[in-house]
């Protein structure tokens, strides 16, 4: 079962917000009910034996599978395509699956000390390795995925060479996500200050493209069409997800960021400027 649930979880990023965590653990419930024939109701459990139990999967199972077989320690990032024990099937690096990872990362070791994630994980994980992982990825992003037009890349090979663009801001949202992650969480120690601040332009940079693609995404490469009236619900729900992460560097125009978000928190999808 904890096989199953790597292959679950691993490909999303660390879970924090409760609904969220709710419906990852619901999910691998219903696939262990699945796999082991069962259709019996799964008996009522409390909070803390949720937490404690996604904790487990989290600590013991899904990071520690994830740095073992798919992280590149050579060249950073993690290999998207990886098999149920842990064979790697293609060197490709998803750039969805890295920003997610930076920061999946960034965000452990900005909450847990180095001796909360040695006990968590049973000494297969540290703060240091994370934080390293995080660092690494990042950088191979910045100098791989992310285009001159502002652009960024949806796959890339084991060395960065590009394989595939989409026209859709994804792949710089969850990047643009980690690096803020990221550079918040060196901006706490004095050592890092200078390469927590390059990781904040970074990642300032990046999210003035994103809103502005959230309001215009023609130069994406995406036609305007006349029969759409609004757009689903994902590039609103991450951009708010994505402001509030960013929030602790975001401090010399907070007001112009919080005018932003209270434009996706009132409408949840946006109407195509007209």
């Amino acid at each position: 079962t904890k096989m199953a649930s790597r292959s679950l979880l691993g490909t999303a990023a660390v879970v924090t917000s409760a609904a969220t965590v709710a419906a990852a653990v619901a999910v691998v419930m219903t696939w262990r009910r699945r796999t082991s024939g069962k259709s019996k109701r799964v008996k009522t459990k409390s909070p803390s034996e949720w937490l404690s139990e996604v904790q487990e999967e989290l600590y013991e199972s899904v990071l520690p599978f994830w740095m073992s077989h798919s992280y590149d320690n050579v060249l950073g990032g993690f290999v998207s395509c990886v098999g149920r024990d842990g064979t790697p099937y293609g060197t490709d690096k998803h750039t969805w699956l890295n920003g997610r990872a930076v920061w999946m990362t960034a965000e452990i070791a900005r909450h847990k000390s180095e001796a909360e994630i040695h006990s968590l994980s049973g000494g297969r994980l540290s703060r240091n390795s994370l934080l390293g992982a995080s660092i690494k990825t990042a950088d191979f992003l910045l100098r791989h995925a992310v285009r001159p037009d502002g652009q960024l890349w949806f796959c890339l090979t084991g060395d960065g060479l590009p394989v595939h663009l989409e026209r859709k801001p994804f792949s710089a949202m969850f990047t643009c996500q980690g690096l803020g992650c990221l550079a918040e969480v060196l901006s706490q120690d004095s050592s890092t200050s200078s390469q927590a601040e390059k990781y904040a332009n970074e990642a300032r940079a990046m999210l003035d493209q994103i809103l502005s693609w959230a309001h215009d995404p023609t130069p994406l490469g995406r036609p305007s069409c006349a029969g759409a009236t609004l757009t689903p619900w994902n590039v609103p729900m991450i951009a708010l997800s994505l402001l509030e992460t960013m929030r602790p560097i975001l401090t010399d125009k907070a007001a112009h960021y919080e005018a932003e978000g209270a434009i996706y928190d009132d409408l949840i999808f946006f109407f195509p400027p007209t």
